[in-house]
């Protein structure tokens, strides 16, 4: 993985700042409601849960390249997307303090 990834994992966490993504990748769409967007993270918890049993239980030990930090085996991959998760509540923290006061 790239040495920047590499920190992440090292420190289980992204940095609290402003991370830049490359430019062509496509914006996900946003839910239509907020009833939505509890479905779909419940599928995600559901998922993850699955997930994680394959993973630990799995004979492959073979990686997959990251568009930006080059190569992450499944368990890495896991944890990236267990650390990005958390970034954006960070994030969405951040947000909520800030309209807090407004």
């Amino acid at each position: 993985m790239s040495t920047e990834a590499g920190i992440w994992f090292q420190n289980n966490s992204y940095p609290h700042q402003k991370l830049q993504g490359p430019p062509d990748l496509p914006v996900p769409p946003q839910p239509d409601n907020k009833a939505q967007l509890l479905e779909g993270m419940q599928y995600i918890k559901i998922e993850a849960g699955t997930l994680a049993k394959e993973i630990t239980t799995s004979a492959y030990n073979g990686k997959t390249k990251h568009p930006g930090h080059d190569y992450f085996s499944a368990v890495e991959w896991f944890q990236f997307a267990e650390m990005h998760l958390r970034h954006h509540f960070r994030q969405k923290g951040s947000i909520d303090e800030f309209l807090k006061d407004r």
